[in-house]
Order: structure tokens, then sequence, then C-alpha cells
């Protein structure tokens, strides 16, 4: 019988990625996925272009550490369970046991919810604005804390509903909800306070943010429930507590040494430096971050594929299909990549205008550090949705506390050695990550062209 089995497998025509993605509907989700992307990486260029018009480089400079303080707020609410809710929500339904999906969702949103109202309360306290005050030394940013905080529980529950929505395959509602949607308002109040309104002050700023941010919550949040009362409306199952909990404690490590390697920086410009280096310095990091836009489509279309093709075993397949997507994705990325670099000040006085030209340099370097994210593809992902999330936050703390350190000791040169200090921090960690997921996992998630393939595929 094995044999027979063997023998019919090997009638059974094979694929490549590209056939694949075409043949089924992979190819309506990288649709999804890139429109939601390029709008939000559009909407992102407009929003800080509008921003840095209507608000003073100062004012832009504080506008950026609240953000950067509520996304570490947010990181924190969310207890690293954003990947997590993907991988239940999706091996359930590999397993064929969708009984456990809702108790899990429901436990997963109930410690969110709470923590959220913990971390927003913390955040209000008197010596919470004491600490603020000590390390950035601006009334500003103290007086203007209460709205950023606000945020914190919508924003970390953006995130985990929509990758809930992608745990289910829906890929439209997750690049909706992700973000798309959050941006898309608060263009358009930006847009509209640039034509109506003669200036904008850093609160009204807030306001809108927090705003656009609860609208989208709240439309994601019915969407999702409807979804997950349709999939298992009668359960007598309990949540899987001990699991959940232990897979998101090192994914929330994970995350907040990846914050400490993007953001922390930020902060350490903010509290030795000017608020205007602040505004360079956040200007050139913004700037940057979509460049790897394709990547982030190939690491929202694979990750619930990779729970499901670990569970059965299919490595061979998932090596190729994380190859062939990192080679897709890479190659624009790449094009972009040179582009900025070699047309920095052009860019940043487009998008910024004429005063920001002062950061083509930081823009460079920060291009520089990207390059080897974009050659290793989805390594990070696969060790997530592999069970490997321990390994993986072991190596974040070592590459994050590394680039905290360069960072303090080189910013005795200003933001260009915070640059310098990010941009060596992102390229060992991915080259890390890279020969971890094949020690780990045996797959090379790294970019692969393979000339006679493009001939044949064109």
């Amino acid at each position: 019988m094995p044999s027979q089995k063997i023998q019919q497998l090997k009638r059974i025509p094979q694929y490549t990625f590209f056939e694949n993605l075409f043949a089924n509907r992979l190819f309506g989700s990288a649709v999804w996925v890139f429109a939601g992307k390029l709008f939000s990486a559009i909407a992102t260029v407009v929003i800080n272009g509008l921003l840095a018009r209507m608000l003073t480089p100062e004012e832009l400079g504080v506008y950026f550490i609240l953000l950067s303080i509520v996304g570490m707020a947010a990181l924190v609410a969310q207890l690293g369970l954003g990947q997590v809710i993907v991988r239940q929500i999706s091996s359930a339904r590999g397993l064929q046991d969708c009984a456990s999906i809702k108790p899990d969702i429901q436990f997963i949103l109930l410690v969110v919810v709470i923590i959220s109202c913990v971390v927003f309360f913390i955040g209000q306290t008197a010596w919470m604005g004491k600490i603020i005050h000590a390390v950035f030394q601006s009334q500003t940013i103290n007086s203007n804390i209460f709205i950023p905080f606000l945020t914190v529980p919508f924003l970390a529950l953006q995130t985990i509903l929509a990758e809930g929505h992608r745990g289910f395959d829906d890929i439209p509602k997750a690049t909706v909800f992700g973000g798309v949607s959050t941006n898309a308002l608060l263009m358009s109040f930006l847009l509209g306070a640039f034509f109506c309104i003669a200036g904008m002050t850093l609160s009204q700023a807030l306001v809108f943010t927090l705003i656009a941010t609860v609208v989208s919550v709240v439309i994601s949040f019915a969407l999702f429930v409807k979804k997950v009362h349709a999939v298992s409306e009668k359960c007598n199952t309990v949540a899987n507590y001990k699991a959940i909990l232990s897979a998101s404690y090192p994914l929330l490590v994970y995350s907040l040494m990846i914050f400490a390697v993007n953001q922390a920086p930020l902060w350490i410009i903010g509290s030795f430096l000017s608020e205007e280096s602040v505004a360079y310095y956040g200007a050139a990091l913004r700037l940057v971050q979509p460049i790897t836009m394709p990547l982030l489509i190939v690491n929202a279309i694979v990750a619930s594929k990779i729970s499901e093709m670990h569970i059965r075993g299919k490595h061979a397949e998932l090596e190729r299909m994380l190859r062939s997507c990192a080679t897709l994705a890479g190659v624009p990325s790449l094009i972009l990549l040179f582009v900025f670099m070699f047309f920095s000040a052009d860019v940043l006085a487009v998008v910024f205008g004429e005063k920001y030209r002062h950061a083509n340099d930081l823009l460079i370097i920060l291009c520089a550090g990207k390059i080897l994210s974009v050659l290793a593809g989805s390594c990070g992902m696969l060790l997530i949705h592999t069970g490997n999330e321990k390994v993986l936050t072991v190596t974040s703390v070592i590459v994050g506390l590394l680039t905290v350190a360069l960072s303090i000791l080189l910013v005795q040169y200003g933001a260009v050695g915070i640059a310098i200090a990010v941009a060596t921090g992102i390229s060992i960690q991915n080259i890390i990550l890279l020969i971890v997921g094949k020690a780990k996992v045996g797959i090379w998630t790294s970019m692969h062209i393979n000339f006679f393939g493009i001939k044949k595929l064109l």
C-alpha cells in the first residue's frame, strides 16, 4: 500500500511556486496585501509630509517621540499575542479542530484588554510623568501624554484583531484593518486640516490619530466577532491557557527587542540631542520603512501557511515557497533602496520639505542597513511559526542590547552615529536569524535568483 501511494504521488504534476501562486487563491491574497501595503506606504509618506509642513520640526520631533512611546506601550499590552492568535487559529484549522478556536480567542482578547487598561493607567501616574521628563527633558511631551496613552488599548487591539483575521485566511480584512483603514482616515483628516485650516497644533494631530484608530478598531471588532461565532457557535472546550501564554512571552520580548533596534535610538536622540534632530532622524526612519513593503507583503501572506505546512512536514515545499517569495519581494526593494541612497536629499526634500535635506546622510546609512533585511527574507517569521520563538527571543535580546549600547556609545557623533548603530544592529540580526532558521528548521529563507527559472517563467 505505501508503495502504491508513493507511485500515485509521483504521477501528480509538480508545479513551481509561481505557477501555484496564480493557480490558487494565494494570488488573490497577494493582490490584496500588495494593494494594502502600497496604499499604506503612500499614506505614510503623505501623512508625514503633511505633518512636516503643518508642525515645526520641534513639534514633529515630539510627535515622533510620543508615537514611539505609544508603540512600545501597545507592544507590552499585546503581550506577544499577535502572532500567537495567528498560530492558534491556523493550527486548529489545519488539524480540523475548530472547537478550540473560540475559547482561545476569547482568552487572548480578555488578556489584551486587561493589560491595555493597566498600561493606560500606569501612563497617567505622576511617577511615569517624572520618568518621561527625566529622559527627554521636555515639558511639551509631558503636557501631551494623555491622548497618546488613550490610544494604547485601541492600537493593541488593532494588531490582535488584524492578526485574527489573518489566522482565518481572511487576508482582505487583515490588510484593511491592520493599518490601511487607520491610515486612510488619518490622511483624510490631515488633508482636510491642511486645506481648510491655516495651521494645526500638536494636540490636534494626536486627536486625529486617536479618532482614526478608534473608528478602525470598532469596525474590525464587529466583523471579527461575527466570524468567530460563525466558525464555532457552540463550544464547550476551554482555552489552552498554558500553550498560549508560554508562546506569548518570548514573542513579547522579541517584539520589544525589535522595537529597541528600530525605535529606542529615537529616544536616545531625544534624550541627548535636540528635538529638531529627532525630527530629522524620524523623517529618515519613516522614509526607509516603506522600502521593505514587498517583504512585509510576503510575511502577511505566508504567516498562516508556514504553520500549516510545518505541521504537515512539507519542509521542502515550504523552503521553495519562502525563497521564491523572498526573491520576488527582494528585487523591487533593492532597486528602491539604491534609488533612495543615490537621491536621498532630493527624496527628503520632496516628501518633507527643503529643510529636511539635512537628513540625507541618515537616510543613506539606514538604507544600507536594510539591505541584509531584504536579502534574508522571512527568517524571523519562520522561527515564530515553527515553535522556535524562544531561540528567536534570545537572539533578538542580544542584538537589541548591542544596538542600544552602540547607540549610546555613538551618540557623541550626533544622529549619524545613531544611524550607524541601528544599521549595524539590523544587519547582525538578520544574519543570525537566517543561520538559526537553517539550523533549527532546516530551511533557508534568503533570496535565491534562479536565472534559468526566471527565463522559463517569462
